[in-house]
């Protein structure tokens, strides 16, 4: 038995929350999902506005800011929100926040 698209489109939503920090494949999600690779990214971009893995992209640099807040390095960050390196996580960061990680860090503590 398939679920009807959104109760699909809401297991990935689930999955991406869970394992942001993981290598993602879409085979894995659309399997997951039942559905074509195609049809997901309709069904998810429709359902969230963005593909999905933009939405991790979103999910991880969310963490990211909240592991800041907290008083940890930009370096340690990166590492467990799943980002390649310092300068993978600054980039997203900067484009989602408009400010660098590092900043972001500097203002929550001040």
């Amino acid at each position: 038995r398939t679920l009807p698209a959104p109760q699909q489109v809401e297991r990935v939503r689930q999955y991406i929350h869970e394992h942001f920090a993981g290598d993602i494949r879409l085979e894995r999600i659309s399997s997951l999902a039942g559905l074509s690779p195609w049809h997901l990214v309709r069904s998810f971009t429709r359902a969230h506005g963005v593909p999905p893995h933009a939405y991790q992209v979103q999910v991880r640099v969310s963490e990211a800011r909240r592991l800041l807040a907290q008083g940890r390095t930009v370096v340690e960050t990166a590492a467990a929100t799943g980002f390649t390196d310092q300068s993978h996580l600054t980039r997203h960061f900067k484009r989602l926040t408009g400010v660098t990680p590092g900043r972001y860090r500097k203002n929550v503590q001040d």
